[in-house]
């Protein structure tokens, strides 16, 4: 099973964070220029590789260096929907004050595969891409993805592939990364995220607790 060292996930961490802007700055360039639908696309490949940022980074937080946990996030790490899932639940929790409902990731992907190809319904209408989304719906996704991907900036705006790595060799082992095994132990990934989103917001362990118990709830009854 392929194990990769805390640089190389580092590095990996860095490079698709870097990537998600690129293409989030071509969506909204695309935006700019009335191509809803291509923006869209866009913006949908920014959130894989702003999931992709958070599956990597995460890592060494939350995942025991097994065999069967590698094996999973090899998987994960090449499926879209996951890391599409990664980021639109990130930029939901993230927004703890939001009213909105959780992101709805099968949704979502089936908009932007609408918003790529002309279709044929069964009932033998068509289907364009420039009917599969609006300005605001796309506004609001590049909205989200924004406040993410700025926090992630900020966040690591001095990192290096080195520095990074010794961070996430350092988290192994951290009170927090202890406290957050024993989230996703009992909430699951979902509430292991929120529990994170609450910590970096400020929050004490026991509030940042009952966030994740909250998220997890919320998210159960989505599926």
């Amino acid at each position: 099973m392929q194990r990769l060292s805390t640089q190389q996930m580092a590095a990996i961490a860095l490079a698709a964070l870097a990537n998600a802007r690129r293409l989030f700055d071509d969506a909204v360039l695309l935006r700019d220029c009335g191509r809803i639908p291509s923006a869209f696309l866009l913006a949908g490949l920014a959130a894989d590789e702003l999931g992709k940022h958070v599956m990597v980074a995460s890592f060494y937080g939350i995942r025991e260096e097994t065999d069967a946990e590698w094996r999973n996030f090899w998987r994960r790490f090449r499926t879209h929907q996951e890391k599409l899932g990664d980021a639109l639940w990130s930029a939901w929790i993230g927004d703890l004050l939001t009213d909105d409902p959780p992101p709805n990731v099968e949704a979502f992907h089936l908009q932007r595969l609408a918003a790529t190809y002309v279709d044929v319904s069964q009932e033998g209408e068509l289907k364009v891409p420039t009917d599969a989304i609006t300005e605001e719906e796309l506004n609001d996704v590049l909205d989200k993805l924004l406040s993410e991907v700025e926090y992630c900036e900020t966040y690591l705006a001095t990192a290096t592939p080195s520095t990074l790595g010794a961070t996430l060799a350092a988290m192994r082992k951290s009170e927090y990364a202890n406290e957050l095994r024993g989230v996703i132990g009992d909430q699951g990934s979902t509430g292991a995220m929120a529990y994170a989103v609450a910590i970096r917001a400020g929050l004490a362990h026991d509030e940042a607790v009952a966030v994740a118990a909250e998220a997890t709830a919320v998210f159960r009854k989505t599926q």
